[in-house]
């Protein structure tokens, strides 16, 4: 496993640049799959989504875990 990621440097560095950031937020885990449901008046651009670690396909196949699409 490996530690969190602190983002407070690139943030620190955003906000100094004069970037005009309007909010920040956090999302782990399949909460990427959240923001589509979600509506709002918030606007939101995904730009890249991680692929799944393959760890995580080894523990469902040999674990016999469904997906949530199963």
């Amino acid at each position: 496993m490996e530690p969190t990621r602190i983002y407070v440097a690139p943030i620190m560095e955003m906000l100094r640049s004069g970037l005009s950031v309007k909010a920040l937020f956090h999302v782990t885990g399949e909460g990427f799959l959240n923001l589509a449901r979600h509506r709002s008046e918030v606007d939101r651009t995904i730009d890249y989504l991680p692929e799944r670690p393959p760890i995580f396909t080894l523990i469902q196949r040999y674990g016999g875990v469904r997906s949530k699409a199963s």
